[in-house]
């Protein structure tokens, strides 16, 4: 708009409305740019965020075989977890513990079974957003490890137990 007069706010101020096509066009390539910059942007921006978000869903896939023997006291070792991060344990689908990991990102929370005999599911979970997993183990309580688990060194079972 074009403003003829000496002073804009005088009375006999009077706008002129210029003509649409006498603004400046971009050229052909920065009009393209334009046009798909935004999109990519928000595409981009949408993946980052959904990876963000499913990260930890999908930490630690394979579950860890543990022993849990009843009544007494298991610890939880694991890693890759955000800073004094709060965390709760479930065994079973129950809550069952809690703790926080360190600055470094590590955490050990030790959880005491009392449940039957058998394998149990357990999760390590964000408390604050439950749905991000950072541990998954198979508790067997008061039974053998499984086939896959990987037990300390030991000698067999049946073997005499070395006499210094």
């Amino acid at each position: 708009m074009e403003v003829s007069g000496s002073n804009p706010l005088s009375p006999t101020t009077r706008i002129v409305p210029r003509p649409f096509c006498l603004r400046a066009k971009p050229k052909n390539g920065d009009a393209l740019i334009r046009s798909l910059l935004a999109p990519l942007l928000f595409v981009a921006l949408i993946l980052g965020v959904a990876s963000w978000i499913a990260a930890p869903l999908f930490a630690n896939t394979e579950p860890v075989a543990i022993s849990c023997p009843n009544n007494i006291a298991t610890t939880l070792n694991g890693s890759g977890v955000p800073p004094f991060e709060p965390l709760v344990v479930f065994l079973n689908n129950r809550s069952v513990g809690g703790g926080a990991s360190d600055g470094a990102g590590n955490y050990a929370i030790a959880i005491t079974p009392r449940e039957r005999p058998g394998e149990y599911p357990v999760e390590v979970r964000s408390r604050e957003n439950q749905r991000a997993v950072y541990g998954r183990f198979i508790c067997f309580v008061d039974v053998p490890l499984g086939p896959t688990a990987t037990a300390p060194d030991s000698p067999p079972s049946g073997s005499p137990a070395p006499t210094a």
